[in-house]
């Protein structure tokens, strides 16, 4: 009597070498078909079997190829002491030190806050939907927070009831806050989901790298520098600069500055303050056009960090390894 392996790799069985022919025959199995004598201690293919016509003597039927322990010993990444796990995955928190090891089961929010409690934790892994949901509500909370000063500031600023100057740096102010806040948790992430696929962490860090050396060869962040701490930001329309513009554009128009009316004058000024600020942004633009060697270059490398943060993205989508690897137990498959 034999079992055999179906599409599912689960035995089935036992039936006679006979049966076993003819469903074969009839095309339910091949001759590549895993088959195994009651009793015996491997399988093998049914083609195999049915050349020899031997039966082995009756007994137990054979582990199954591929099958796992269901229960095992992992290291806790906290405090590396040992714990006793089941093929249904590592349990919430460290038995030893209560320390958090994963939210799997949990929601994409209490996946969020395990990775930011990892706050820079570089080493060990992280499954799919912890990565994925701290990349969702990252997402979330910084651009939404972003978007709203943006509007926010934008609006108080062309209703006059503060100076551009200042919407701009609480703009620029609120997203490196942001920045601070986030790089870390975010890069930990995306380094532990590498390590979940197998892949070294260093890959992001040469990713960032690249993009930050190119912008620095492509003179992007001096320009966007100079154009952000430009003093014609904090101009009104009575700083003597603007004063100084306004003058000369009546006196272009053969005007007497002083016999205007504060009406017309408040005109001049205000046309003045725009004519200054139109001048920086144009005098901006005019270098961001000027193809140069470092802007080629900067370019280049930029896109080099490009690729492999795209190579980095198509990872961070792939399920984890099962069991260990060189960077720790997986929490999705512990087991393997």
């Amino acid at each position: 009597m034999y079992y055999y392996l179906n599409a599912e790799k689960k035995p089935t069985g036992p039936h006679s070498l006979a049966e076993l022919g003819t469903m074969m025959q009839q095309g339910e199995l091949t001759p590549a078909t895993l088959v195994a004598a009651v009793g015996d201690s491997s399988w093998q293919p049914l083609g195999n079997v049915l050349m020899d016509g031997s039966v082995a003597a009756a007994g137990q039927m054979p582990p199954v190829p591929g099958s796992v322990p269901q229960q095992g010993t992992v290291a806790c990444p906290a405090c590396t002491q040992e714990m006793e796990i089941t093929a249904a995955g590592m349990p919430g928190n460290c038995p030893h030190c209560a320390a958090v090891l994963h939210a799997q089961q949990g929601s994409l929010w209490a996946n969020f806050r395990l990775a930011f409690s990892r706050y820079a934790t570089f080493r060990g892994r992280a499954t799919r939907k912890e990565y994925w949901g701290f990349a969702l509500f990252y997402a979330l909370i910084f651009f939404g927070l972003l978007v709203g000063c943006i509007i926010t500031m934008c609006y108080l600023a062309a209703a006059g009831a503060c100076r551009w100057g200042t919407a701009l740096s609480s703009i620029g102010g609120l997203y490196a806050a942001l920045v601070l806040v986030f790089l870390m948790p975010m890069l930990g992430a995306q380094v532990r989901r590498l390590h979940d696929v197998g892949w070294s962490g260093w890959w992001i860090a040469g990713s960032m790298g690249l993009s930050i050396l190119g912008g620095v060869l492509g003179g992007q962040y001096s320009s966007v520098w100079d154009l952000a701490t430009n003093p014609v930001w904090s101009y009104t329309e009575q700083s003597p600069q603007v004063e100084q513009r306004a003058m000369e554009l009546a006196a272009a128009n053969e005007l007497d500055w002083g016999s205007l009316d504060a009406r017309m004058a408040a005109k001049y000024r205000e046309n003045a303050l725009a004519q200054e600020r139109l001048d920086v942004m144009q005098d901006y633009s005019a270098r961001q056009a000027g193809i140069t060697a470092e802007m080629m270059t900067g370019t280049m490398v930029s896109m080099v960090g490009s690729i492999i943060s795209l190579l980095a993205f198509v990872l961070t989508l792939l399920d984890s390894q099962r069991g260990r690897n060189k960077y720790g137990d997986s929490a999705k498959y512990p087991l393997g």
